[in-house]
This record gives C-alpha cells, sequence and structure tokens, in this order.
C-alpha cells in the first residue's frame, strides 16, 4: 500500500531546538553568525525519514501566520506559552527554503493550526487507499489514529501508534483521545479541563460512563465527591475544552496528491543552500567520484603522524602512543572552528579542500597543512600544553576507568543528611508545625495562609498557590 508521510514540521523543530540547548552543544552558526542548528536537525530527519521508511509521498505541514478559530473561541489559547526566540523563528524561512530545493511541498492553510491541516489531509488522503503516517510527538494526535493512519513519534525511538498503541498507552483508544482532554485539559496549550481531575481519573471515567457527553449528561451519578462536583460546576468549560482539542479535519485545504510524491531533490538549488548554510558534509552526496584532493603548496611535516582523533584512536584495545610527533586535524579543527558539527572530516574536507569525498593520509596532511598556520599564539598554547597532552589521558580514563575515594563521597553524604535534618527542624520551627516540605500545596498552605505572607500568584488549572522558584526568590528578597 503507498504510503504518505505528514511532518509536523514546528512541533519537530521547536522539540528539537530546546532539546539541543538543555544538552548544553554549543550553538551551530555560519561564518556569518546565522544560526542554523534548527535548519540541520530538521534536514536530518527528512534525509532520514526518507531513507529509512521510503515514503511514495511526503509533506511538510507548517503553522499559519495569525490567530486561529481557537483564538477567537478562547482569548487565552496558548497565551501560558513563552515567546518563541528570535534564534529559533529566524531559521524557520531557511527550512522552508531547503524544503523547496529538496522538492518536498509545504502546506499550511490560513487560519488553521498544523495540527488541522495534518487531520484534514490524513482523513482526506486515507479514505483514498493511502497508508497514512503522521510524524510528530504532539500527543493530541493520537486522535487521528485509526486503521489507515498511524502516528510516528520521532523524538520517542521513532515508536509508531497504531489504535492498540493508542490505548496501551493512554488508556483509552484514538476515538476517546479529545474526551480525555476535555476532562485532564492541556497546559501546553492552556486548555482549562475539568478541575481537580487527573489523567487516572479521567480514563476511570470515560471506562465508566462511555463517552464525555454521556459523563456530562450523568454527572450526578458520578460517585466521588470532587470529580463530581468538578464535572456539575464546570459543564461549559469541559466542553469548551474540548471543542479546542478537538483537531479539525473539514479544514479547506487543496490537496493534489501527485503534488505529493517523492522526487529526485534540484540538485544545484541543494547544493546552494547546503553552501549558504555552510553544510560542506552534505554537498558529497551531490558531487560523487571527487578527484585526488592532495595540496602540493601546503606546508608538510612528513616526519609527524597526522592522525583524525588522536584520542578514540589510542582508545582501542592495544594502541600505543605514537613515537612520532602528532598532529591531530580534529584538535586543530576545534581550535580553529569550535563547532563540533563542523569539525567532521567530511565537513572539513568539504570546506578546507573543496572536494568531498576523497580520504586516506594524503587528504589528512592537506588538512594539516590548511589548519595549522591558523593555529599559533594563544591557540599553539592550548594545543601544544593541553589539548594533545590529554589525549592519551582522556583514552586511558575512557577505556580503563578512575578511581573515586568512597569514603570522601560518603562522608559528603553525611554531611548533606546532616544540614538538610538541621534546615528541616529550622523550617518546622518557622512554620510552629511539622509539614511535608516538598508538596507544593503543603507549603502554600504554610506560607500564605498560616505566615500570611503576601500571595504572589496561583497556579492555572488548580488555582493552588504558587511556590515556583522565582516566587520564593520574592518572598526571601522581601
Amino acid at each position: 500500500m503507498p504510503r504518505l508521510l505528514l511532518v509536523d514540521s514546528f512541533n519537530f523543530i521547536f522539540r528539537a531546538f530546546h532539546a539541543r540547548q538543555r544538552s548544553g552543544a554549543p550553538p551551530m552558526r555560519t561564518s556569518r553568525g546565522s544560526s542554523t542548528e534548527a535548519v540541520y536537525i530538521f534536514h536530518n530527519m527528512i534525509r532520514r525519514l526518507q531513507r529509512q521508511y521510503r515514503p511514495d509521498y511526503l509533506a511538510a505541514v507548517f503553522e499559519s501566520e495569525g490567530p486561529t478559530f481557537r483564538d477567537q473561541e478562547f482569548a487565552a489559547y496558548k497565551a501560558n506559552r513563552a515567546e518563541t526566540p528570535a534564534e529559533l523563528l529566524e531559521q524557520i524561512p531557511l527550512v522552508e527554503k531547503l524544503l523547496e530545493a529538496m522538492c518536498i511541498p509545504v502546506l499550511k492553510t490560513q487560519g488553521f493550526e498544523a495540527d488541522d491541516v495534518i487531520g484534514a489531509a490524513a482523513s482526506r488522503l486515507a479514505s483514498s487507499g493511502l497508508e497514512v503516517w503522521i510524524v510528530s510527538s504532539d500527543k493530541d494526535m493520537l486522535q487521528l489514529v485509526n486503521d489507515r493512519v498511524r502516528m510516528l513519534d520521532a523524538m520517542k525511538n521513532d515508536t509508531l501508534y497504531d489504535p492498540a498503541k493508542v490505548k496501551e498507552f493512554k488508556g483509552v483508544g484514538p476515538e476517546q483521545i479529545a474526551d480525555l482532554l476535555a476532562l485532564v485539559g492541556d497546559a501546553s496549550d492552556n486548555i482549562p479541563g475539568a478541575p481537580g481531575i487527573g489523567d487516572k481519573g479521567a480514563v476511570q471515567l470515560l471506562e465508566q460512563f462511555g463517552s464525555l457527553d454521556a459523563l456530562l449528561d450523568r454527572a450526578a451519578e458520578v460517585q466521588r465527591k470532587a470529580y463530581r462536583e468538578s464535572l456539575l460546576n464546570n459543564r461549559e468549560q469541559i466542553l469548551m475544552s474540548k471543542r479546542l482539542a478537538t483537531i479539525a479535519v473539514d479544514v479547506p485545504i487543496d490537496l493534489d496528491l501527485a503534488k505529493l510524491a517523492v522526487v529526485e531533490p534540484d540538485k544545484p538549488a541543494l547544493a546552494a543552500v547546503y553552501r549558504e548554510l555552510e553544510f560542506f558534509s552534505f554537498l558529497k552526496d551531490l558531487e560523487p567520484g571527487a578527484a585526488d584532493v592532495s595540496d602540493k603548496s601546503a606546508e608538510q611535516e612528513p616526519d609527524s603522524e597526522v592522525v583524525y582523533d588522536y584520542k578514540s584512536r589510542l582508545s582501542a584495545p592495544g594502541a600505543e602512543a605514537s613515537s612520532k610527533p602528532v598532529e591531530d586535524v580534529l584538535l586543530y579543527a576545534f581550535l580553529v572552528l569550535a563547532d563540533p558539527s563542523a569539525c567532521q572530516l567530511d565537513s572539513l574536507i568539504a570546506r578546507y579542500l573543496e572536494r568531498p569525498g576523497a580520504t586516506g593520509e594524503e587528504t589528512l596532511r592537506a588538512l594539516a597543512g590548511k589548519l595549522r598556520p591558523l593555529v599559533n599564539g594563544e591557540l599553539r598554547r592550548i594545543y601544544d600544553d593541553l589539548d594533545l597532552p590529554l589525549a592519551p589521558v582522556l583514552a586511558r580514563m575512557e577505556r580503563i576507568g578512575i578511581r573515586i575515594e568512597t569514603g570522601q563521597l560518603a562522608a559528603l553524604s553525611s554531611r548533606m543528611d546532616a544540614d538538610i535534618g538541621r534546615l528541616t527542624e529550622e523550617i518546622f520551627g518557622l512554620a510552629g508545625k511539622p509539614f511535608n516540605i516538598n508538596s507544593p500545596k503543603q507549603l502554600g498552605e504554610v506560607l500564605f495562609e498560616d505566615l500570611k505572607l503576601p500571595v504572589q500568584g496561583k497556579t492555572g488549572k488548580t488555582k493552588a498557590y504558587s511556590t515556583a522558584a522565582d516566587v520564593l526568590d520574592t518572598l526571601a528578597a522581601e
């Protein structure tokens, strides 16, 4: 059966961008200072999807600009979201430019979110005999899953959700995902839901009553008082939450299946984009069969041993340090470029030798000849006195490990336990009673009800006192 992949583009770009930031990886920028990590990550994901799953049809779906019908219904929809970083927003046009060169169509419809465009496309095209895979990590999309539609979570080890997998994961089938969200809400979209009803309770209620409509009609029969009162007192809010959480499948979108067919990229245009973004390592896929890369004009040091990544070579079992002076192209490159992605061997060959594809000792010597003059002054001192001498030390540590002082660690642990005990008693003394310090609810009651400190704010859904770090910092300053 022909397969169509619908990629929830901004969802993936946003999550991948922030995941990379949280990892502490250095930012990716061109020599002109343009940020490219979002483009790079998205490009790699698209290439992997094509290579691994070989779709017959493929489209990248994006958000439209401006308000949507959900904003018109609920002014606070997504109001709690932080502004998208400018560093990420400026990369979206570059992503679209890259997709155009890759001949991958972009779908978007004014006034609708990407979820709705995906829902409409999946619904319409699955009924025409295609197997549709939605590539997203947005759990709202699970409501679209059926016998012909799957969801592939590329951020979760490529988990593929069919109806049974959805039920296993969420406790309800795809047809009840919107009902579930109507009850539990969605903090990321600021959908309020039913106050006091969590995932477990919502699943139990839907299992018992069969649907949200039936549950609301028979709310007086719910045994648990807190649930019953929440349902009776918040009926309109819950119904609005369902409307907000339900993906529209009737979006007015012009779909021409033939235009979604996977075709060869526009290689000249793609090569130009790669060069603009300085993705030199990908040029070899467009320019195979590169010739000899020897550079006779490059300064040569034939008595030295030129390697790429000396530390990794020494990490191999039985490896010995070189008896000759070592030139490590990777260490040279990182000192010059300070960007791990730009220091890959194929990237260096494309950047400095302009003939991607060749390897071997002659290539490494040519690269060393290009990079060596750039490693001068303080950079040379770092290379000679720090980076290169540390390579065998780090390799040995990685291979056999290091000793640790277990006694010292135990002493530190005991000292921390004592400090925690002392501070706990001090807190109980100030509060006038013992309580669970780790409970935001109990802490809020002590601070704002017992001690009468000024309330700084309340949480969105439960309306409990906020005890977030910034709130506590403000109180401490006062």
